[in-house]
């Protein structure tokens, strides 16, 4: 059955990819005019400390997927944090946020072997970054003063960081497998494309609550936010149970 296969990471294309996605979430971290508040202002550390532990949080309680289950990809609802920084923080901060997270969680928390953990880390920044910039170019506004709504940036945002971070694992796969791009993108994006979109709107949410009572506001939707990980987790769990009854009914055959 293709995909059956354990990703080979020692590849030479995997190593070329990893290479490509590191370099260029690198040269986002580094491009630019940085914005370094003073010590003393403690609300935004409070804030990138804040963010980062919920980043932590929601991506260790990844969900792993039934569709490419030899490849070991998880699904998390990590997100909503990410998209969430990009309306509150200005560059590098959010970049940060997703390096912090994903060193932590993939690497720490998850105990990935290294190939992995570091091209997780770096689809995220560069995922985090590219939708950044596009963002900000569409007119979005980044600060704690205010969450400006403006669905033309924001949708922006949400669909380039899907596209770089289901573009980027369904890559990996198919260049450390026998799977091909195009079947690891479906398998990958699958039926919770809809729902990643969808649930896009908590970054929002979590933004607003967050300018208006701080880390009080990022507890009130720890909650929704782990209500979506559960939808997900219900929806994997249908997906697995139709997987298997469509292979005993091959098998019967």
């Amino acid at each position: 059955m293709a995909g059956a296969q354990t990703p080979q990471l020692d590849r030479l294309s995997f190593r070329l990819l990893l290479l490509g996605v590191g370099a260029a979430a690198l040269a986002l971290l580094l491009w630019g005019e940085w914005y370094v508040p003073s010590v003393s202002d403690t609300g935004f550390w409070n804030a990138l400390i804040a963010f980062t532990v919920l980043g932590i949080a929601s991506d260790s309680s990844f969900l792993p997927l039934p569709r490419i289950s030899a490849a070991r990809i998880g699904s998390s609802v990590v997100f909503v944090p990410f998209l969430a920084s990009v309306l509150l923080f200005p560059h590098p901060w959010p970049l940060v946020i997703a390096g912090l997270t994903g060193v932590i969680s993939q690497l720490v928390i998850r105990r990935k072997e290294l190939p992995r953990a570091a091209f997780n880390t770096a689809q995220y920044m560069l995922g985090v970054g590219l939708g950044a910039i596009a963002y900000s170019a569409l007119g979005g506004h980044v600060g704690f003063d205010k969450v400006g709504f403006n669905i033309a940036a924001f949708g922006a945002l949400v669909l380039i960081f899907f596209a770089i971070n289901q573009g980027s694992v369904s890559l990996a796969v198919a260049v450390t497998s026998d799977v091909s791009l195009r079947e690891a993108w479906t398998r990958i994006a699958g039926g919770s494309l809809l729902y990643d979109l969808v649930s896009s709107s908590l970054a929002i949410a979590l933004a607003f609550l967050f300018v208006r009572f701080q880390v009080v506001g990022l507890a009130v939707l720890v909650l929704p936010l782990f209500f979506v990980r559960h939808m997900y987790q219900m929806n994997l769990q249908v997906e697995r149970v139709n997987r298997e009854l469509l292979e005993l009914m091959v098998k019967a055959i």
